[in-house]
């Protein structure tokens, strides 16, 4: 990709330069056994970065393992043996309560997934294999404030429990009452944290089933080993398979409601859009708590890209962001010059329902690795994602269209078990400037034959 030559197609649904070594390493965070998670955003939900709007990465804090100030390489590794270490001690502790027992009938489970938009969007997949084999069972999530607009009208979930958006240990000792009144026989935990673990052990939840990453799964019943770089859909498919359900598949599940889809279509309408509509989302990597704009693709390359596809085959470019992201979508639309006037820029017009109902008519989405991404995949929209200092293998499309852009020899020096990491980076992580407005117009061109294939199936 880039300007260093043709891209070679090196997996199913991500492109990439070169292959390259992906590296594996142990959970990174800001306290014990805790971290910042992958981000998204929306207008409307609650958000400490920037103003309301889904200008935010996955939904919740970014993707990035952050080390502490002042900790270097050795550091940092010296401090993550430790906590191994620790948890690897507290797991013999806890042992007694991992013995095989025997598990009546599921009537209630819990499932937790603190953050984010695209993360627990990511879940859906296993919802979805928990309410085929629990028919009858009642499914509450608990999620972060900033992250429940991803489960509004999924019917698969029962009830939607907060979780705090500050870490404490009073806020969690509340966490842990309301789960034990809920009185739950299954807890599902596609959470890496011991913390969230502990908290169901505490609410006395007798089954529990997580991912155990470096030893941090010592308070679950059933431990699924995390090994490997895997796609967070799939890894979250593994709590299923850990409890001998069967997986239909890796679909991800977004239901725009109907007042959504009639504020979009009267949106439409009003502005004169024609089809095919190119929705183009120049932003993301802002989060709570933390930026990254070495996600972000320059906004003048979008700008190419959509005036590319209206001039390739008509329509109307849609440019979306957050209240945020004004001057982004500005940016892009300018750098369109005369295919701007089939353009309508609509950031900061958009909830997150609203955006899903949006990417549910587009004839493709192109954006950044970012929540708004993951929901246009959710509502059907063929995808083309731009991958920076984040892994593809990880987080990219998983339909069997849509196709991440990435280049590889540029950015997997900064990248370990999937996220960036800023140890070692050197100061230097816009990679995602390697990739070239001709390596995303033909992503888009293969998605959309992709796309036209399966239609032409369905049919």
């Amino acid at each position: 990709m880039g300007t260093g030559g043709p891209a070679t197609k090196v997996a199913p649904q991500w492109q990439a330069r070169t292959r390259a070594p992906r590296h594996e390493a142990s959970p990174r965070g800001l306290s014990f056994c805790t971290d910042l998670t992958r981000g998204g955003g929306f207008r409307g939900e609650r958000e400490r970065a920037s103003s309301r709007g889904f200008n935010r990465g996955r939904g919740g804090p970014t993707a990035i393992r952050l080390a502490p100030p002042g900790i270097g390489r050795r550091g940092e590794a010296i401090r993550q043996g430790a906590i191994t270490a620790a948890c690897y001690g507290l797991k013999v502790l806890f042992w007694p309560a991992r013995r095989p027992k025997r598990h009546g009938p599921v009537r209630r489970v819990l499932v937790v997934r603190r953050c984010c938009l695209g993360d627990v969007l990511m879940t859906t997949p296993l919802l979805a294999a928990l309410d085929a084999a629990y028919p009858d069972a009642t499914i509450a999530y608990a999620v972060a404030g900033w992250s429940r607009a991803a489960l509004a009208g999924n019917p698969r979930v029962g009830a939607i429990l907060p979780l705090p958006e500050r870490t404490g240990w009073r806020n969690w000792v509340r966490v842990v009452g309301r789960w034990r009144r809920g009185r739950f026989d299954l807890a599902v935990l596609p959470e890496r944290s011991p913390v969230v673990h502990l908290a169901a052990w505490a609410a006395g939840i007798p089954r529990r089933v997580g991912l155990d990453s470096h030893g941090r799964g010592f308070a679950l019943t059933d431990p699924v080993p995390v090994r490997g770089v895997r796609h967070e859909a799939e890894r979250a498919l593994d709590l299923a398979r850990g409890l001998g359900l069967p997986v239909a598949g890796t679909r991800l599940e977004y239901r725009p409601d109907a007042a959504a889809v009639a504020r979009v279509d009267a949106l439409l309408a009003e502005r004169g859009a024609e089809a095919p509509l190119w929705v183009v989302h120049p932003g993301g990597g802002a989060n709570p708590g933390a930026t990254l704009d070495a996600k972000r693709w320059p906004a003048k390359r979008f700008g190419r890209v959509a005036a590319a596809l209206v001039a390739r085959h008509g329509g109307t470019a849609i440019l979306v962001g957050g209240p945020g992201e004004c001057a982004l979508t500005a940016a892009a639309r300018a750098a369109m010059g005369a295919a701007g006037a089939n353009a309508l820029d609509l950031a900061g017009r958009l909830d997150f329902a609203a955006l899903g109902a949006l990417c549910a008519r587009a004839a493709l989405y192109v954006g950044n690795d970012s929540g708004p991404t993951h929901l246009a995949e959710a509502c059907g929209a063929p995808v083309v994602a731009v991958f920076g200092p984040t892994d593809p293998a990880m987080y990219g499309p998983v339909d069997g269209v849509g196709e991440a852009v990435w280049d590889a020899a540029a950015c997997a020096p900064y990248v370990v078990r999937g996220d960036l990491t800023r140890v070692g980076a050197g100061g230097n992580t816009r990679c995602i400037d390697a990739i070239s407005v001709e390596d995303v117009l033909a992503a888009a061109e293969r998605v959309l034959a992709r796309a036209a294939a399966r239609t032409r199936v369905a049919r």
